[in-house]
């Protein structure tokens, strides 16, 4: 036992000897195992690999003819160094062959970081002064690109000059970033800042384009005002608006052209144009002051119409000029009997009203004429300012008469009303348009009324 242990002890202390030199390990006779190649100890940057492919991987040979080489590794990884990332690696390698010869190799892996930050700072940049004074500079830090190989991002010591949150008045300025890893090196860059003046006025509320009737009020009220908004510091926002008017194909079609203009104290303005075309498809109104007339024939058989023209009441919604005109035309020949004679009114759009009256054609010479009734009621005068007279057809029977508004409400309703009768109304402070309703006798007559 005791042979075997000093035996085993010594063999121990060769192998310890092989390991601390690097010879040949040979046991008991047998083969033994060979470095043809131990990597050197080596300094490595915090950025590099540490695998072995970079650090270096050792080759080994037996002399045990049945080989069965096996390699391992361990490592052993502690901080040492001034800065937070210097450390050492202790790689061991251990090499066994199937004779049972062992041997190992330890390199040293030391881990420094000698690399500053890498920053590269944004182009020129720009802040717009909504005010027209100054504004607050943001954290250019965001979008510069940093980079470190050794310190984590959020480790990084990162400083914008002037600081993020700054008040910077008009102007350009050299903004500054820096960047301190844990190991104490600083890498920095530069960048310009503008400061420009953007204050303004800007519309914000835009009346829309729009179409309305020729009797519709152009009041901004009614068609929508602009607004608009300024960044001046001190500012008082004024509007005016200029009408431009573009006359139309036909009068109440027409054009508005309505330029709107803002401004402030600081000397800006902003405008905006509105479009407003007006239409009218109203017809006129016209009433004929004349129900019945006489027409002589001086020989009995024929006589020449009369030009009735200038008997008409008639009014325009938009046109200040209505063109009358009548049916038979006037001197047209008609034989002696009764004639229905037609007026129309046409306003300058085209949009046509019309009445009618009878012409009796006769011989003055004659012992007898026909009997001429009056078969229209007449309302005058029409337009009105409030009081106004409504003569009743003559027809047989009892007549009713119904004002209605032109919802169709009823305004007036009288009953047992006879014909030839004049009945006056006031409808005064109570401006519109109104229907003037008669029935009775077999007959039904509605007439519009204007009340202004």
């Amino acid at each position: 036992m005791a042979t075997f242990a000093a035996e085993m002890n010594h063999s121990m202390s060769l192998k310890l000897l092989v390991a601390v030199l690097g010879l040949i390990v040979t046991s008991n006779g047998l083969a033994g195992i060979t470095w043809t190649y131990a990597p050197n100890d080596t300094t490595i940057n915090c950025g590099e690999s540490e695998h072995f492919t970079n650090t270096g991987q050792p080759s080994v040979a037996t002399d045990c003819a049945m080989g069965g080489l096996s390699i391992t590794m361990n490592d052993v990884k502690f901080q040492a160094g001034a800065c937070l990332k210097d450390s050492v690696i202790m790689r061991t390698w251990d090499v066994t062959d199937v004779c049972g010869n062992v041997n190992s190799y330890t390199q040293t892996i030391t881990i420094v970081d000698t690399l500053a930050p890498v920053v590269i700072c944004p182009s020129a940049q720009v802040l717009m002064a909504l005010d027209g004074v100054d504004e607050i500079i943001p954290d250019y830090s965001l979008i510069a690109s940093i980079d470190d190989p050794c310190t984590d991002y959020a480790d990084l010591i990162i400083v914008q000059t002037p600081v993020a949150g700054t008040n910077l008045p008009l102007g350009s300025y050299t903004i500054n970033i820096s960047v301190t890893d844990l190991c104490g090196y600083t890498s920095d860059c530069d960048f310009t800042l503008h400061v420009y003046d953007t204050s303004g006025l800007y519309m914000t509320g835009f009346p829309s384009d729009t179409l309305v009737d020729c009797e519709h009020p152009l009041t901004p009220i009614l068609l929508g005002t602009g607004s608009a908004y300024s960044t001046c510091p001190v500012a008082t926002v004024s509007y005016s608006k200029v009408d431009v008017f573009v006359p139309g194909p036909c009068d109440g079609a027409d054009t508005i052209v309505r330029n709107w203009t803002a401004s402030d104290d600081c000397g800006n303005f902003a405008l905006y144009t509105q479009i407003i075309t007006t239409y009218d498809d109203e017809e006129p109104f016209i009433l004929c002051m004349i129900s019945d007339t006489f027409c002589n024939s001086t020989n009995g058989i024929n006589a020449f119409l009369g030009d009735y023209t200038n008997t008409t009441a008639e009014i325009d919604n938009c046109s200040p000029v209505v063109i009358i005109t009548q049916k038979p035309i006037p001197g047209a020949v008609e034989p002696i009997g009764v004639k229905e004679v037609w007026l129309y009114a046409t306003d300058d759009c085209g949009n046509v009203d019309s009445c009618s009256m009878t012409v009796v054609v006769g011989d003055t010479s004659a012992l007898a004429l026909p009997t001429v009734t009056m078969t229209q009621m007449a309302i005058f005068p029409n337009p009105t300012d409030g009081e106004f007279a409504v003569v009743l057809p003559n027809v047989p029977g009892l007549i009713t008469l119904r004002i209605l508004d032109v919802l169709g409400r009823e305004i007036k309703h009288l009953e047992g009303l006879k014909g030839d009768e004049a009945w006056v109304f006031d409808l005064k402070d109570q401006s519109g348009v109104y229907l003037v309703e008669v029935s009775g006798g077999g007959l039904r007559q509605v007439a519009r009324l204007v009340v202004n």
